[in-house]
């Protein structure tokens, strides 16, 4: 007898666990998944992967999404040729800042193959500031004047799925933050080469495409003026061009009275 009522507790405590693992979402008019991520505050990242969304702008109104569980199990990595922490970190979508005090590394630290590396449960990141490629006179701006665009450069108005502005540049040239915010998005986009999406406290969502390379991963926190990657090729065009735009609950935002700070 009080073997089956084990059993039947066992069993119901796996059903509440796999119901707590899987929310569903219906998308509504006006919603996008970056609000609706921040809403259940999981990444974008997550949803995009759970869901197997390789398109974020063909999710419309009626969508049932599935909402990744914010539950996160600490485990372990076992590195393999060719890692490095970097590459680790963004991996398992964690800080590196996370990655390295969890395992009392620090940013000159080598890994070797076969080592096994902690994976922390979370990453604590809303409070911290991503110090990759930061130089030290951007560590003390006093004026964020100068990082009022991503990059100078001829400026043409953009049209079609993505509205706001591409910027000629140069090949290799700096892409700079114009706002402090987290890093919500950052991969390959077809048409686009890397791109960034760093939404502000206040619900800005900045985007920052034409990149060749990025410094920042999912979770970082920037701040104006900092390197966010390198200007890279349009592949249609074959010139170096930036894409910059920003949005407000799901609207594209006149990007001269986007916010600055």
């Amino acid at each position: 007898m009080h073997k089956t009522i084990f059993v039947l507790i066992f069993i119901l405590i796996l059903g509440n666990l796999a119901v707590a693992k899987e929310q569903k979402h219906l998308v509504q008019k006006g919603e996008t998944l970056y609000s609706i991520a921040r809403t259940y505050n999981v990444s974008l990242d997550e949803i995009l992967l759970t869901n197997k969304i390789e398109d974020p702008s063909r999710i419309k109104a009626g969508y049932n999404l599935v909402i990744p569980s914010k539950i996160k199990e600490k485990k372990e990595y076992k590195v393999e040729k060719g890692d490095t922490l970097y590459g680790v970190a963004k991996k398992h979508d964690v800080s590196i800042n996370e990655l390295l005090k969890e395992n009392n590394f620090n940013k000159d630290s080598v890994i070797k193959v076969g080592q096994i590396i902690k994976i922390p449960a979370e990453s604590n990141v809303n409070t911290q500031i991503a110090d990759k490629g930061k130089t030290s006179s951007q560590n003390n701006l006093n004026n964020y004047s100068q990082y009022y665009w991503p990059v100078q450069g001829e400026m043409k108005e953009l049209s079609g799925k993505l509205q706001g502005s591409k910027i000629l540049a140069k090949y290799g040239e700096s892409v700079y933050s114009v706002s402090s915010g987290k890093v919500v998005w950052e991969g390959p986009y077809r048409g686009f080469g890397r791109v960034i999406f760093i939404e502000s406290i206040s619900g800005y969502i900045y985007v920052y495409g034409g990149n060749d390379k990025t410094n920042v991963i999912v979770g970082d926190s920037v701040e104006p003026g900092f390197e966010l990657g390198k200007i890279g090729l349009n592949v249609y065009e074959n010139k170096p061009t930036m894409f910059f735009a920003v949005y407000k609950d799901g609207k594209p935002i006149d990007l001269e009275k986007a916010p600055r700070l």
